[in-house]
């Protein structure tokens, strides 16, 4: 589609598996007391609370230096805040550079995420 190459999974669902999948062992190596990193980079809710659940199952707490969350500034800025505020590491990527260079990786950002675009009426006052 778009001309890129063929999807790693057949659809969004699929996809949306495979990811919590993946955090969830992370988490779990983590917990285990693995030497295991990971950044949570998604603006997706309920993947959000699927990684928070992991690690609260697994004993990890908040503040684990090896687990970070992030979106992009000004993507789902209520999920980044939520979490800092409840403790966790969340950070916002600050997109910087062409703007050539930029829009075309932040539309894909966007396609990607359209089920997010919904989500983010909760943002509004």
């Amino acid at each position: 589609q778009h001309g890129s190459a063929t999807a790693v999974h057949q659809d969004k669902t699929a996809t949306d598996i495979a990811f919590d999948s993946a955090v969830k062992s992370m988490i779990e190596a983590i917990g285990r007391g693995e030497e295991a990193a990971l950044a949570i980079c998604t603006h997706n809710e309920l993947s959000v609370r699927r990684a928070i659940s992991a690690m609260l199952s697994n004993n990890v707490p908040t503040t684990h230096p090896n687990i970070h969350f992030a979106q992009i500034l000004g993507m789902c800025d209520n999920v980044t805040a939520a979490l800092s505020t409840s403790g966790y590491n969340a950070h916002k990527l600050v997109l910087f550079g062409d703007y050539g260079d930029l829009f075309p990786w932040l539309l894909r950002r966007i396609d990607e995420n359209r089920d997010m675009l919904g989500g983010c009426q909760a943002e509004r006052p």
